[in-house]
């Protein structure tokens, strides 16, 4: 057995607090591609099922670890390499809005990071969700901004996989089901110059002074990214991706929707993010090459502490209802709330969760990563 493996006694839970783990299971947090490398491949050795976890902000179970499964902490996995002057290449467990931060701070950015204003998703986990933000009127959805992705499949072998690759589009909104994202290559601009800190970074300066700023893109500097925790209010949202022309109707039903449940949440500003094409959208995101929409509602749990689950359900059933009726509206399950089993092939299309499913059973034909959320156990 790899000496990185333990055994953990305690209960997880993502960032709903309605889903938990098992009380026993098995851990392990790789520092390197080939201590994941190695574990992926005890596990296949030994069949053992395999969960991995980011920074636990999905909100649907997919990330907690049932019992008897080997659970791959990415938190290990935090490294930067700037190799080229327009990209900078992260490992898995790297939080996307402390990149953008770090860069920041050396007078860059990325293209798109999560909304908020605050750190959430990793960048693997960024992948794995699809990734929208506010800039996805400009630059589309993650996948625009993603140039490589280094992948294991559930056996410990490796894929360098770039858009040009038949596999590449399903690695965005696939839940974690297709591979182990050991690194990502993002896309990287300079700021414009009315943003830019100004140097030399002083101590009232808000990001550090912990990173070091450049004239120029720091080509050749490797390191680990910084994080610092941060604890976030209980929300509770629901997303659509639709055409652009059936954003006012998705509207519509969602703030009546919402309107039916008046004490279920403390509700907030409705959200709409137009969200360019430029070379290609996820089957599983939307299935169709053209800019959408995507539209929601969301709000934070009424005493700021705990939302009534049964209040959410009831409300999620009727969302699924509106959205069954509709073939060209996609809900953004990757990062929501559920509840209860679903109808995936509903959930995603008769002909996406067709292929998807195909792809799944030659990557991973025992159905050993991350089972029983997408894709039955076998």
């Amino acid at each position: 057995m790899p000496s990185v493996i333990r055994d953990e006694h305690t209960v997880l839970r993502d960032y709903s607090d309605f889903h938990q783990s098992a009380e026993v299971f098995r851990s392990t947090t790789p520092a390197s591609d080939a201590e994941l490398a190695e574990v992926l491949r005890f596990a296949a050795d030994h069949e053992l099922d395999v969960r991995v976890q980011g920074r636990h902000h999905s909100m649907n179970g997919s990330s907690l670890p049932r019992s008897g499964e080997l659970l791959i902490y990415t938190s290990g996995l935090n490294h930067y390499r700037c190799e080229r002057v327009d990209t900078i290449t992260v490992g898995a467990g790297a939080v996307v809005f402390d990149v953008d931060q770090m860069l920041r701070s050396w007078g860059f950015a990325l293209r798109l990071v999560n909304d908020g204003g605050r750190p959430t998703a990793t960048a693997a986990g960024f992948v794995s969700a699809g990734g929208i933000g506010n800039e996805t009127w400009i630059y589309g959805g993650f996948w625009e901004t993603v140039k490589q992705v280094k992948v294991y499949t559930v056996a410990g072998e490796l894929l360098t996989l770039a858009p040009g690759d038949p596999l590449f589009r399903w690695l965005f909104g696939s839940m974690g089901q297709l591979g182990v994202i050991a690194e990502v290559t993002l896309r990287v601009e300079p700021l414009e110059e009315g943003d830019k800190p100004e140097y030399p970074l002083g101590p009232e300066y808000p990001l550090g002074p912990k990173y070091p700023l450049g004239p120029e893109y720091p080509l050749g500097r490797a390191g680990v990214v910084a994080h610092e925790p941060h604890e976030w209010e209980k929300n509770f949202w629901l997303t659509l991706f639709v055409p652009d022309d059936d954003a006012p109707e998705a509207r519509a039903l969602l703030d009546g929707l919402a309107a039916a449940y008046p004490t279920a949440w403390k509700r907030r500003n409705n959200y709409l993010y137009p969200i360019q094409f430029h070379t290609f959208n996820p089957p599983l995101i939307y299935p169709k090459d053209e800019s959408f929409s995507a539209v929601g509602v969301w709000g934070q749990s009424p005493d700021g502490k705990t939302f009534d689950f049964a209040k959410l359900a009831e409300m999620e059933r009727r969302f699924d209802m509106v959205v069954r009726k509709k073939p060209d509206w996609r809900r953004y399950i990757q990062s929501e709330m559920t509840f209860g089993e679903r109808d995936w092939p509903s959930t995603f299309g008769d002909q996406v969760y067709a292929d998807f499913a195909a792809r799944k059973h030659e990557l991973d034909p025992q159905h050993r990563l991350n089972p029983g959320v997408v894709f039955p156990r076998r």
